[in-house]
């Protein structure tokens, strides 16, 4: 019989109290010698475990990045000078003459020779009926959805002569417009402007946005949702032939707007008028046909259409 405060024999097996975490008071300094003797070595293991969480974290946010549609570029910006003037003559369908209606070619000389003789004009195109015709199917010619449709059985005699002028500079629009919209025989002047995106892409996917069209019809007025964004971008990502894609959000969209627009022009557009877009610069041009066929009836999609190289 064991007697009270009696110790255990070798042969006794241990009790409980021995699975302490107290221990042997030579562990911590034998710890701190080794430490001390690997410390470099501790050092470059603590550098490896925070330089692998580094590229952890930072390999999702690329991975997350990609993802993204790139931001529109910082520019060139376009500089607008060029103007174009709408002359009248009998039947047109575009225009309407305030000072009666032309068509006599000694009325056409009269203005091309005042603009000519305009010092900020520094140059100027007289186009034919035939010619603004040629520019009008260009235009038409842009959508690849099949949506820019213009009055049904226009013809060359349907359109008006036309002058095509360049300014000196931008702020001389308002003065000149002003002398020319004066003159009989002038329908209307306008500017000619040259697209923001010109050269940085090739096809404009624009969105559904706050004002109504007929293929936008079903939409609230704060146009697309995320995720029909997200399956166009995924949509246009797997086209082969597809260089880049911007993402152009409102107040960009305003941005190029007002750019294109002639100084003084005036009908400044609100920020909530503008329309979301998706811009597409691509390395081989079979895509372009490619885009307006896949894009044009996803949900969300206003309109595809080319951007306008001249």
């Amino acid at each position: 019989m064991t007697r009270v405060g009696a110790v255990h024999t070798a042969e006794e097996p241990p009790g409980d109290e021995e699975l302490s975490f107290g221990g042997d008071p030579d562990r911590e300094p034998r710890l701190r010698m080794w430490a001390s003797a690997h410390r470099r070595l501790l050092a470059a293991g603590a550098a490896v475990v925070v330089l692998l969480g580094v590229l952890g974290g930072g390999g999702w946010y690329l991975y997350d990045q990609s993802q993204k549609p790139l931001a529109p570029p910082q520019g060139p910006w376009p500089e607008q000078v060029r103007f174009a003037v709408s002359l009248c003559d009998a039947p047109a369908i575009f225009v309407t003459c305030p000072h009666g209606v032309g068509g006599d070619p000694r009325t056409y000389q009269r203005i091309e020779a005042a603009l000519r003789a305009d010092p900020a004009v520094t140059s100027l195109t007289f186009l034919s009926r035939y010619d603004t015709y040629a520019e009008y199917r260009k235009w038409m010619a842009l959508s690849l959805d099949g949506r820019r449709t213009g009055p049904e059985g226009v013809g060359p005699d349907d359109v008006s002569p036309m002058l095509y002028g360049t300014l000196r500079r931008p702020a001389d629009y308002p003065q000149v417009a002003g002398r020319v919209q004066s003159m009989a025989g002038v329908a209307f002047v306008s500017g000619r402007p040259i697209s923001f995106w010109r050269g940085k892409a090739e096809v404009e996917v624009t969105l559904c946005g706050s004002l109504p069209t007929k293929v936008c019809a079903g939409h609230t007025p704060r146009g697309v949702t995320d995720d029909q964004k997200r399956l166009v971008l995924d949509r246009l990502r797997g086209i082969a032939g597809v260089d880049a894609v911007y993402f152009e959000d409102r107040a960009h969209a305003l941005r190029v707007e007002e750019n294109r627009r002639p100084v003084g022009s005036g009908g400044r557009q609100k920020l909530e008028s503008m329309n979301e877009k998706f811009y597409v610069k691509v390395r081989d041009p079979g895509a372009i046909e490619v885009i307006g066929h896949s894009i044009k009836d996803l949900p969300g999609v206003d309109s595809v259409s080319m951007v306008a190289s001249e």
